[in-house]
């Protein structure tokens, strides 16, 4: 009887390790670069500063961290303007795990010389638009067009579910 014991809790500890080794190796991010979708313009605004209007779906709620970066080579810092029917975040600036996995994705492919500034939207799924101006800074040299990462940081049970989507926005002079 208590070698019956033994074995049966033996079989049910192998089979909770088997079952959680399954369950961690098929995690998946909450959301995936599917269920973002981002358009935008990006226009003259006055001498020094470029207009950009994103207009950001969210198909499914977002359970993670995240941050949207627009960057263009030679651009510095970015200002949200209010305006009636545009999102305009509460802060702007940048998350030190999503700037560094930005920074890393980025440099490895090209050399730039940019502000890397970022901004988040709300969780829920919907449809939010913004309207912001990017600087020029003194070694912005021409805009052909506006790269905007979108950057998706999420960890369950240790493993690192993060992704990065880049959409270009072409420019229109």
């Amino acid at each position: 009887m208590k070698e019956t014991i033994i074995y049966l809790g033996t079989c049910v500890l192998v089979l909770l390790i088997v079952v959680s080794i399954v369950y961690y190796n098929n995690l998946s991010p909450s959301i995936s670069s599917n269920d973002i979708q981002i358009e935008g313009k990006i226009t003259p605004y006055d001498e020094n500063r470029f207009l950009v209007e994103l207009d950001i779906v969210r198909l499914k709620d977002e359970l993670a961290d995240h941050y949207i970066y627009p960057i263009v080579d030679g651009s510095g810092n970015i200002s949200f303007i209010e305006d009636e029917g545009y999102y305009t975040p509460g802060a702007i600036g940048d998350w030190w795990e999503s700037y560094e996995m930005l920074h890393e994705s980025i440099t490895e492919h090209l050399d730039f010389d940019a502000d890397i500034v970022g901004f988040s939207i709300p969780t829920p799924k919907g449809e939010y638009k913004t309207k912001f101006t990017i600087y020029k800074t003194d070694v912005f040299r021409d805009i052909k067009a506006l790269d905007v990462y979108y950057v998706h940081v999420e960890r369950r049970f240790g493993k690192d579910l993060n992704w990065i989507m880049k959409v270009t926005i072409q420019v229109n002079l």
